[in-house]
């Protein structure tokens, strides 16, 4: 499956602000990857669709650096956006096909891969990249309490812990401490997400 002309539209916008990721081989993954959460947070505001997102090779692996992914219920599916991230100056996949990689389940597919929801953030029109410095310095007591809170609000809105999910705690920390996200932002995101609907069905 190719990616729709919309989505194509929303990547060429976003790599004509914010360009190719480039590094060196040792700090490129890093980079790709931060640029790759970006590109599919845009990807979700500008179609309004949540089912786009990225993915993990399997629970204990990191986000992939260079894909998009997507999971509903005709399975979780992978766009590759880059190709020779590892070089530390990859190229854009201008027309990728997309690749199955398992079943439509909240958490991806039985072969271990992991399908991992992003917010959605207007990255090009509103913020200024992917990654605004912080405007103010966060006391442990700050990041202690957000810790609780975005637990509080696995609890009860998914029925589990966030602690299970480390990427997860990195994305709601990332927009809570660098963007000035509140918990009501986070708790109605995390509703948006497959693994909420799937949870409560009757909405």
């Amino acid at each position: 499956m190719k990616l729709t002309d919309s989505v194509k539209a929303t990547r060429d916008r976003y790599v004509a602000k914010f360009g190719i990721p480039s590094g060196t081989p040792e700090t490129i993954d890093d980079i790709a990857r931060k640029w790759s959460v970006g590109l599919a947070e845009q990807i979700r505001f500008d179609t309004g669709v949540s089912t786009y997102g990225v993915k993990r090779a399997d629970p204990g692996r990191p986000i992939c650096k260079d894909c998009l992914a997507r999971n509903d219920a005709s399975g979780l599916i992978m766009w590759d956006m880059l190709t020779g991230t590892g070089t530390g100056h990859p190229d854009l996949v201008k027309d990728p096909d997309s690749l199955p990689i398992g079943p439509g389940t909240p958490d991806g597919g039985s072969d271990g891969q992991v399908f991992v929801p992003v917010a959605s953030v207007d990255h090009i029109g509103s913020q200024p990249g992917p990654t605004p410095p912080p405007s103010t310095v966060y006391t442990l007591d700050q990041y202690f309490k957000a810790r609780d809170e975005l637990e509080k609000i696995y609890q009860e809105e998914l029925f589990r812990s966030v602690a299970c999910d480390p990427d997860a705690i990195v994305n709601w920390m990332f927009h809570v401490r660098e963007e000035g996200h509140d918990s009501a932002w986070v708790r109605a995101r995390v509703k948006e997400s497959p693994e909420w609907h799937q949870k409560h069905p009757n909405g």
